[in-house]
């Protein structure tokens, strides 16, 4: 009897152990050799037969060997002449035979071992490939194709009569919402169920194309038929994109293919070859492939590509390392979604890549031949997956793609970013990162030429990091975007639930629209000067706290929490904060000398935060934007010295203060105001000019607190003041003194 380990047929253990044909559990046994076997008792019959007894395959419930062999093929040397699992001699024709010996629906079986690859294989349609543990590695050596490739196909395409429209499909009591298509000819074979693809040459919107290129992401999705009839062709769903240049429709094949346990490598000379390669795994045109447990040990450029597939499943992938280098024109990405609908990829960890998770989609030229070409990613969902040391961006989207959907994913990097963000639609829940100098990157593409994309509509929540030096930077339309300085119209990022530790910034926004709601930011020991940059964006803060406690260093004295900027061609910011709690040390405190928040004349803000330490300087230095609401208050201590820093109700003008600008006297929201008055240097002064106040019935309480030498302070009446005093003209208040206002919509009226 021949061991398992030796035969060249798998034994019953090793069948126990493949997930794909574990079916297969009773084949070895019809299989395997067996030897002398004694029973306990006598023996009458045996299955009712008496004598010398030989069973057959049907007598113990196995299936017959030639059975087996079309279920089921070992690429064993014995087999197929010129394999070799030591790695020593190259044997790729003898693996593509391996390959090409599969039936449909059937299995090949790779024993473990290196098997020297020096050209490309291709998988044929509809079988699995397994392996056991990932010990069976096929290695590229001496050629910069794909090392494995599973390619399926597209009917020829018919062209359109007419624009899509929707429609709705009564079937069963059931209205649903369709599609239906008039096609220039009858389309043949196509029978409900079947997968098409639909294209046409408008553009993707949204997409980062280049200028005067006849070559552009053109849109394209997969659909299902619902029914046919001659010309007629209705898809169940309506369409993502909006389909009128060109149309065209083709029918997806019903090709895929399922690869359970196999691994890759290069050779050492490959590895170190700077020539740009091909992908090391493709699924190209396939009807929902899948990739188990499969493993790159090391890639030159990219890993994993689906292109344009009708759904694909990628479970518990591991990469060790896809070599980046995009000077030689190498991208070292992990895993590469190009224009494939609905993926799926669950777990997995990838190591020393460019990105873990990217998408693209093609260039094309108007009337391209290939429906592969057209499209973009949409809606995939990469679960619980595991990026390390990523040397750009650990989970990255491109331009054109819409709605990748990360859920409970993990980002450990160290100068790069945890995921970078382009775009529309994306979601990002429930994940990590820790390290890198942007957590979160959302920004428009500019690399390259000029930019015309633009990133919309991402939504994040309960995200957490550490250690990351920016929490959010989510830069739209700078240097060389061809919309550069001007805001988006429409909401860039939406967050809820974000927990950061270590951070030296919160966040830099600009041209955005962002809403960070339910925060929790620590800063790290040495902050950057503006913890929060706003330029030139809609900014909504609401409810969170912001801990400086553990600062121990500042870059200079003039740090401030929140700075606003103005950027060309069209300045404009609006900041919308509430419920804002502060911590901070003495020591930083004392660092931001001339507050803590700054805004200028183009920004307008609405404010109201709690500080939980007195700042030397509050609330800073706000521009003089009409539309400028700033409301704060303190947790005083038993201190005397602190009582005019308890809130932003009471303001203190001192001497030649009094007539300047008093903005800061009516920009709170505090229904009552208080405005303290001190001429220390016993001069007389006229006090300058009230600004508006906030709402109507707001109040404003005048007091001098100090008058040396018998020097007063003069209110005068008129628009030019912004108050009223009828029947007076002016009044003189002196030490002790006190005049108390109301504003009613045009003034500060004097109440008696």
């Amino acid at each position: 009897m021949t061991d398992d380990h030796n035969s060249p047929l798998p034994g019953r253990r090793t069948l126990l152990g493949l997930g794909t044909v574990g079916v297969f559990a009773g084949i070895a046994g019809a299989t395997a050799r067996p030897g002398p076997a004694h029973a306990a008792d006598p023996v009458v019959s045996v299955n009712g037969k008496t004598g010398e007894v030989i069973l057959g395959a049907g007598d113990v419930g196995a299936v017959a060997n030639d059975e087996f062999r079309t279920a089921v093929t070992v690429a064993s040397p014995a087999r197929f002449p010129g394999l070799d699992p030591t790695g020593a001699a190259e044997c790729a024709g003898a693996f593509q035979a391996a390959l090409d010996a599969v039936a449909p629906g059937g299995t090949l079986f790779v024993p473990p071992g290196r098997y020297r690859l020096g050209a490309p294989l291709q998988v044929p349609a509809n079988i699995t490939i397994s392996a056991p543990h990932r010990q069976a590695v096929l290695v590229r050596d001496g050629h910069t194709g794909i090392v494995l490739r599973a390619y399926g196909s597209h009917t020829a395409a018919i062209t359109a009569a007419s624009a899509p429209s929707r429609i709705e499909i009564n079937e069963n009591g059931q209205v649903t919402g369709g599609t239906q298509v008039t096609l220039r000819s009858a389309p043949s074979g196509w029978l409900s169920g079947d997968i098409v693809k639909i294209y046409a040459d408008d553009v993707i919107p949204g997409s980062r194309r280049t200028g005067g290129s006849a070559t552009v992401p053109r849109i394209g999705e997969y659909m299902r038929i619902h029914s046919v009839s001659g010309t007629t062709v209705r898809l169940n769903g309506w369409p993502f994109e909006n389909y009128t240049s060109n149309v065209r429709l083709a029918k997806l094949d019903d090709k895929t293919v399922t690869i359970d346990g196999l691994s890759f490598d290069v050779s050492d000379s490959a590895y170190a070859n700077t020539t740009p390669p091909e992908c090391v795994l493709r699924c190209d045109s396939m009807r929902a492939p899948r990739l188990i447990n499969v493993r790159v040990i090391r890639a030159v450029g990219i890993a994993i590509q689906m292109r344009s597939c009708a759904g694909y499943h990628i479970e518990n992938a591991e990469i060790g390392h896809a070599i980046d280098n995009p000077s030689a024109g190498i991208f070292g990405y992990g895993i590469h979604d190009v224009a494939s609908n609905g993926g799926l990829i669950i777990g997995g960890v990838a190591r020393y890549v460019r990105h873990g998770y990217s998408d693209k989609s093609t260039e094309v030229a108007a009337n391209g031949p290939y429906p592969s070409f057209y499209g973009r990613t949409l809606f995939p969902r990469v679960m619980g997956m595991q990026v390390i040391a990523a040397s750009v961006g650990a989970f990255d989207t491109h331009q054109e793609s819409y709605g990748v959907h990360f859920d409970n994913c993990l980002a450990q990097v160290t100068t790069s970013s945890g995921f970078s963000i382009r775009g529309s639609g994306h979601r990002i829940t429930n994940c990590t990162v820790i390290g890198g100098s942007i957590a979160l990157q959302v920004f428009t593409e500019t690399s390259g030429g000029s930019g015309t994309g633009d990133t919309r509509h991402i939504t994040v929540d309960d995200f957490r990091c550490q250690d990351s030096s920016t929490v959010v930077q989510c830069s739209i339309r700078e240097s060389a975007h061809d919309q550069r300085g001007v805001q988006d119209t429409e909401r860039t990022l939406t967050i809820k639930g974000l927990h950061a530790r270590g951070a030296r910034r919160l966040g830099r926004i600009t041209n955005a629209r962002v809403r960070i709601s339910d925060y929790d930011v620590t800063a790290a020991d040495l902050p950057e000067f503006a913890f929060i940059q706003n330029t030139n964006s809609q900014l909504d803060l609401v409810d969170g706290a912001i801990d400086f406690e553990g600062v121990t260093r500042v870059e200079n004295n003039r740090n401030r929490i929140l700075r606003s900027t103005v950027d060309a061609p069209s300045p404009g910011s609006r900041i919308y904060i509430r419920g804002m709690r502060v911590r901070a040390s003495d020591f930083y405190a004392s660092q931001c000398a001339v507050g803590p928040f700054e805004t200028d004349a183009t920004t307008d803000i609405d404010a109201l935060v709690e500080m939980e330490t007195p700042f030397p300087v509050m609330p800073g230095n706000l521009g003089a934007s009409p539309r400028c609401t700033f409301g704060w208050s303190t947790w005083t201590r038993n201190d005397d010295s602190q009582a005019s820093l308890s809130s932003s109700a009471s303001t203190t003008f001192t001497n030649a203060a009094l007539t300047g600008s008093l903005r800061a006297a009516t920009r709170a929201p505090d229904e009552s105001l208080l405005l303290l008055a001190t001429l220390s240097d016993g001069i007389s002064r006229q006090l300058g000019k009230l600004e508006k106040g906030r709402r109507l019935g707001q109040r404003l309480l005048i007091l001098v607190a100090r008058a040396d030498r018998g020097a007063t302070l003069t209110v005068r009446s008129g628009s030019a003041y912004g108050v009223t005093l009828t029947p007076d003209t002016s009044v003189a208040l002196g030490s002790g003194d006190q005049l108390s206002l109301m504003w009613v919509g045009s003034s500060w009226r004097r109440l008696r």
